[in-house]
């Protein structure tokens, strides 16, 4: 879509051609769709004098001015109603833009607004297509087998991508009920296939089976601590339970043996994987069915925490008659301000039994209370925005997909609303649009190679047609030299890779800063609530602590990285300029290091040793001893063991990944001038250098058709 967009706006028309084959949506997103639709006689002045808001018309090649403003709200419109935006999500963002300015106006006329639907999914599937279709044309177009090898790289890895659906909710919230009727297909709670005690991940697969993933040793010793073994769980523990993780495949009709929470053995299991042949589970998307809250087995809870911070989109489910409880409210009070997801969507089951007043007022108290305990947390009340709310009756869609209810009942289900609403946000989502974004790059880069060696071949074929046998001679032995040259520069540069050290000094000082931070902000936290005789809320103190210790670890760990940064950077500028022939491919940005680090310290707060932390300080809470508080946190920090931690992180790999990649792809261009100089010697292959480089110059015209469309 954004080749088309582009064109649309520039040329300034005011309706969308709703025929075209719209294929990537990241030109603008609802939130700055939303900024422009806010845009009125009230405050247009004061936007038009904001950069950010002159920048944000610039994306769309429009000035700053209010006919530029007209105009993109007219698109805006338009883009609305043809179904590339969501209609609700404009219509949320706006609703927390009534603080600026009024926007009751703009809200209603959206709300009146009748919208197209919009399969995101399946243009997501042409657009991934399309890539596919060049990676073929590539690798046709390609001599060099390392090239083939990037582009089958290449198209595995964003094939293979994931999109994670984490399910979650008290127990009885009716989340296999909700799953059976989302899948059409009754796969949990029925006879052969118990309710699982265990986190379980569904996947698509051809053949139907389960794989149990049990703790390791390591694992289960951590366990143990909480944990009264019965003798017979004790012998199964020996056959299970070892120092690498026992991963066992199985049939569905063997799960019963194990995931029941009746049968003791499932506590040795970590979390299970069920595959099937579904259709909704294709193109990659996992769903996540969590334990519930409620489970008393904390180690399951910590597994399923950790699922939850890595998942796409998270699915929270709450029964309409029950209300929200306590479990609840702490859980949707985490996910709303730690979540990574851009929105929740919280599902009231078992709408059939309660009638529309009752579902407003559930909604209603549900938003009321989040918002209070919000604003108890220093957090905006605006958060809750982040709670899509929708009430659905799985019943009613099981039925349906059963034959025993009728379509007017499967459409008061609310499951198509569901399941397109997921799809739609899956789909649509940042993920999904850096997946394509991400291929289209590496394709663009390939193809730039592949260009490159034909356009290097073609000078050599030139050389041969023309007989300059001298230059050809004196081309030869260059190569030669630099082949040797680069064999040094190997040796030289892996040599001072080995030397390149991670620089830990300094780390002691700064894990006793930490600790000082910590024990400051939960102690100044326990003596306002002694001073206020107010009762210490658990739930705060311990989001203060994983805030501070999660901002102070990544702080520490940018300090670390940076000092080394400096070391590499001095390394590639030595590098650059001792060796020229590498000059032009060291120009490339090479650090991937944010990302990295946000993984590594989520999996720090996911550890058994981080949970074992968190227990400790609860109790020390509860005895309202700051002196307590100070030694448990010092205690704690020996534990983690942080040099050996930051040693594994290895700062420096993504520099030597690049270092390597570099010397690679240089040393294969070296290979191919050297093969093309010797391939084609004697004039009887004259002629069919000139056959060769009128199919190059052919080839390079589709290369450059190719890179237009990857643009």
């Amino acid at each position: 879509m954004l080749e088309i967009l582009q064109k649309i706006w520039k040329k300034h028309l005011l309706y969308l051609d709703l025929s075209s084959n719209f294929n990537d949506t990241s030109l603008l997103d609802a939130s700055e769709l939303a900024i422009l639709l806010s845009a009125n006689a009230e405050n247009y002045e004061r936007y038009l004098s904001l950069k950010d808001f002159e920048f944000l018309l610039s994306k769309i090649d429009l000035r700053a001015d209010i006919y530029s403003i007209q105009l993109a709200q007219v698109m805006s419109i338009n883009s609305i109603k043809a179904g590339f935006f969501l209609k609700d999500d404009i219509i949320k963002a706006l609703e927390l833009l009534k603080n600026l300015s009024k926007q009751d106006d703009m809200i209603s006329f959206l709300k009146a607004l009748q919208t197209k639907t919009y399969d995101k999914k399946t243009e997501f599937n042409s657009s991934f297509n399309e890539l596919n279709k060049i990676n073929e044309k590539l690798a046709l177009l390609s001599k060099d087998e390392n090239i083939k090898q990037r582009l089958k790289l290449a198209k595995d890895k964003f094939t293979n991508t994931h999109f994670v659906v984490a399910i979650t909710g008290v127990m009885n919230a009716g989340k296999s009920s909700m799953l059976n009727a989302l899948l059409k297909n009754e796969i949990l709670g029925v006879s052969n296939i118990p309710e699982t005690a265990n986190l379980t991940v569904l996947k698509y697969d051809e053949k139907s089976r389960a794989r149990i993933y049990f703790w390791s040793k390591k694992e289960w010793q951590s366990i143990l601590s909480s944990l009264a073994l019965s003798d017979f769980l004790q012998e199964e523990s020996k056959l299970y339970i070892k120092d690498e993780a026992v991963i066992k495949d199985i049939s569905l009709q063997e799960l019963k043996n194990f995931s029941s929470a009746k049968n003791q053995i499932s506590a040795l299991i970590k979390k299970i994987e069920l595959f099937y042949p579904l259709d909704f589970l294709k193109d990659g998307i996992e769903i996540v069915d969590t334990p519930g809250l409620d489970d008393v087995f904390v180690q399951r809870e910590l597994v399923t925490s950790d699922f939850v911070k890595k998942s796409d989109f998270l699915i929270h489910l709450m029964n309409a008659s029950q209300s929200l409880s306590q479990k609840d409210s702490d859980f949707l009070l985490n996910a709303i301000s730690n979540s990574r997801n851009s929105s929740i969507l919280l599902l009231i089951t078992k709408a059939d039994l309660v009638d529309d007043e009752n579902l407003k007022e559930v909604v209603n108290y549900t938003k009321n209370t989040l918002k209070k305990r919000l604003k108890e947390h220093n957090l905006s009340e605006f958060l809750v925005e982040k709670v899509e709310f929708l009430a659905i009756s799985s019943k009613l869609a099981n039925a349906y997909y059963k034959g025993e209810a009728s379509k007017e009942d499967f459409e008061k289900s609310s499951f198509a609303k569901l399941e397109n609403y997921l799809l739609n946000h899956l789909f649509s989502s940042t993920k999904s649009s850096l997946i394509l974004k991400s291929y289209k790059k590496e394709l663009y880069l390939i193809n730039k190679s592949v260009k490159e060696q034909i356009e290097l071949e073609n000078t050599l074929l030139k050389t041969k047609i023309n007989s300059l046998d001298y230059d050809n001679a004196k081309l030869l032995n260059e190569l030669r030299q630099e082949e040797k040259a680069l064999k040094e520069a190997k040796l030289d540069i892996q040599k001072q890779l080995e030397g390149l050290e991670d620089n830990l000094a300094g780390l002691d000082n700064s894990l006793f800063l930490l600790v000082q931070k910590i024990t400051q902000k939960l102690s100044d936290e326990m003596n306002y609530c002694l001073n206020k005789r107010q009762n210490i809320s658990m739930q705060r103190m311990l989001s203060i602590l994983d805030t501070t210790f999660k901002d102070g670890l990544l702080d520490l760990f940018r300090e670390l990285k940076f000092k080394n940064l400096k070391k590499t950077e001095e390394l590639l500028a030595n590098l650059a300029l001792k060796y020229k022939f590498l000059d032009a491919n060291l120009e490339d940005k090479y650090e991937n290091f944010k990302e990295n680090l946000n993984q590594n310290v989520e999996e720090i707060l996911s550890s058994q040793n981080y949970f074992a932390f968190r227990m400790d300080l609860e109790k020390a809470f509860k005895e309202k001893d700051n002196l307590k508080l100070e030694d448990k946190i010092k205690e704690a920090f020996k534990s983690f063991d942080f040099k050996n931690l930051l040693e594994n992180f290895e700062l420096n790999k993504d520099f030597v990944q690049f270092i390597n990649s570099k010397l690679k792809a240089y040393e294969s261009t070296q290979e191919l001038k050297l093969k093309t100089l010797t391939s084609f010697d004697g004039a009887d292959k004259i002629e069919q250098s000139q056959r060769i480089l009128e199919q190059n110059l052919q080839n390079l015209d589709l290369l450059n058709a190719l890179e237009r469309e990857l643009l």
